[in-house]
């Protein structure tokens, strides 16, 4: 289900004639680290109650997930964290806009997946023989760790990492370790990616 465009004027779906009372300016969703974070602008708020935000993984099927309540000014700016997500999975946002005389309407839909802005791991040279270079994409900065695991499950090493939006290559060290196959593992909030490495000495 594609998204729909972020601006949106509210009209009402209770079979009134009225108006609903406010300008519902932009509405949209962004995927962050650990979260999707929703925000929404309005304008011109009279007589206006607040807003139920409601979420859906298919799109059809909406549930209430968080209620504000109206600000009432000219210019009013909302939003939220919706941090009960799980990477890889498309969820679907809208607004219920409610009136205080109980007339409502509906925002267009917006969507977003938590982790799918994330690149693969790309490990060179591999095989290697004492160090590699790791690269991947990252939709933002954050930190992280990385992991290298043993064919027997165990970890072998662990290093803290800092990464920048775009573009990463991180140079790991490991010649303390035996040949053989191991699992390069990179962590960061929910997001896991991993690689399958081959050391040669």
């Amino acid at each position: 289900m594609p998204d729909v465009p972020s601006c949106f004027t509210g009209t009402l779906t209770n079979n009134s004639s009225t108006p609903l009372p406010l300008e519902l300016i932009d509405f949209h969703a962004q995927a962050s680290q650990k979260s999707i974070l929703l925000n929404w602008k309005t304008a011109e708020e009279q007589d206006f109650a607040g807003f139920e935000l409601q979420r859906s993984q298919d799109g059809n099927t909406f549930s209430k997930i968080h209620w504000t309540a109206g600000k009432g000014t000219a210019d009013n700016r909302y939003t939220f964290d919706d941090r009960n997500v799980r990477e890889g999975i498309r969820y679907y946002y809208r607004l219920k806009m409610l009136n205080v005389d109980g007339s409502f309407s509906y925002s267009g839909i917006q969507s977003a997946v938590l982790g799918s802005n994330w690149g693969q791991l790309t490990v060179m040279p591999n095989p290697a023989d004492s160090k590699c270079t790791i690269s991947f994409e990252a939709p933002e900065s954050g930190d992280g760790r990385l992991q290298i695991i043993d064919a027997n499950g165990l970890l072998a090493i662990h290093r803290p990492v800092s990464f920048e939006k775009g573009s990463n290559k991180i140079e790991l060290d490991f010649e303390t370790l035996r040949a053989g196959a191991y699992v390069l593992q990179f962590t960061t909030g929910s997001v896991i990616r991993n690689a399958r490495l081959v050391i040669n000495h």
